[in-house]
């Protein structure tokens, strides 16, 4: 019988957001889709910032039109970069 499990490819966040600077044409404008400051989503872009808040991923699940459980199953550590807080 087959396994009928799906493999799931993970991605780690700048590539995520990679996937939405090339979506929308810019950073500018992919940070705007997210309603996130500009200078927020360079940081974690450029993978300067390592540990986005909650809030923040659900900024980035909006600009995706996605669930944030979806966007956490496609990060690659499965959000325990995550950090306690609002912002």
């Amino acid at each position: 019988m087959v396994n009928s499990m799906r493999t799931m490819t993970t991605m780690s966040l700048p590539e995520v957001l990679e996937g939405l600077v090339q979506k929308h044409g810019s950073i500018n404008a992919a940070a705007r889709a997210c309603r996130m400051a500009e200078p927020t989503f360079w940081l974690l872009y450029t993978g300067k910032r390592k540990k986005p808040t909650l809030d923040t991923l659900r900024m980035i699940a909006g600009g995706m039109d996605i669930p944030l459980h979806e966007l956490v199953r496609r990060i690659e550590d499965g959000g325990k970069g995550v950090k306690a807080g609002s912002h």
